[in-house]
């Protein structure tokens, strides 16, 4: 049976969808989107590496359980956008490949952030994919149409990837789009390993980038929580990622800015 929260989402879900679609209509989105894959014997030795992207993950004490799931939809999630094929001024949309995170696609249950706080859903864990494609798609200086952070700094210290380097997916919500702006084919490679809980994503073309990549990312403010109510936080942050791309001559040009925040996060007691 499904619960309240569930069954409200799957009544607005068509909703969000058209909205979604209609938005993506009018900026000229939406039939530029490909679901176009590469076979797995592909052959790449013509291709050289834009940019590769390595997260490390680590496991929740006590639940082995949770860890299982959480690590098999990291998988799934890899594997429904390995090969991904996106040929010039396309765009990759995450919706297209991961839906609703359904079983049907081998998704579990796992642990998501919603609102500042932790629950659990199908799909739980995917999001550690999202920011892997996110992040190889930042330093291959691809354009990003539409990005989202979480909505707190769940992991601290330990965090798999740095404050604006992530990116979260909630169907029909919260998607991931991003263009191809490179002058040539891209193929995506990604990959989860069970044995060192890594996740890898390179991102291959016949064509080099047409110059170098820097990432600038600026903790602007510390959020401390609203009011003292006897629980522990870890305190918020307002993030400024920026990205530059620099000729062969040395001028920079900016080319991706987005200022993202993070709310306090309540600590498990």
């Amino acid at each position: 049976m499904l619960r309240r929260r569930d069954r409200t989402q799957a009544r607005w879900m068509p909703a969000r969808l058209l909205v979604d679609n209609i938005r993506s209509l009018l900026r000229g989105w939406l039939f530029q989107m490909t679901t176009r894959k590469a076979n797995a014997d592909y052959e790449l030795s013509s291709y050289i590496v834009l940019s590769e992207s390595i997260i490390q993950v680590s496991r929740w004490d006590g639940d082995e359980e949770i860890n299982r799931r959480r690590f098999h939809n990291m998988h799934t999630a890899c594997t429904l956008m390995d090969g991904v094929w996106l040929e010039p001024n396309q765009i990759f949309s995450l919706r297209r490949f991961y839906k609703d995170t359904p079983g049907e696609l081998g998704f579990q249950e796992g642990p998501v952030i919603i609102n500042g706080k932790v629950t659990f859903a199908n799909g739980g864990g995917v999001c550690a994919a999202a920011s892997l494609i996110f992040d190889a798609a930042l330093k291959a200086n691809l354009s990003i149409l539409e990005k989202h952070n979480h909505s707190a700094d769940m992991w601290g210290e330990s965090r798999f990837i740095h404050l604006g380097g992530d990116a979260t997916y909630a169907y029909g919500r919260k998607d991931l789009k991003l263009r191809n702006s490179h002058e040539g084919d891209i193929i995506v490679r990604a990959d989860f390993d069970y044995n060192t809980l890594t996740l890898t994503c390179r991102l291959y073309s016949p064509i080099p980038l047409a110059g170098t990549v820097r990432i600038d990312n600026e903790i602007l403010q510390e959020l401390l929580p609203a009011q003292e109510d006897g629980h522990k936080y870890r305190n918020g942050s307002i993030v400024w990622t920026r990205r530059y791309l620099c000729s062969a001559s040395g001028r920079e040009r900016l080319t991706y800015s987005k200022k993202e925040i993070y709310q306090p996060f309540r600590l498990r007691e």
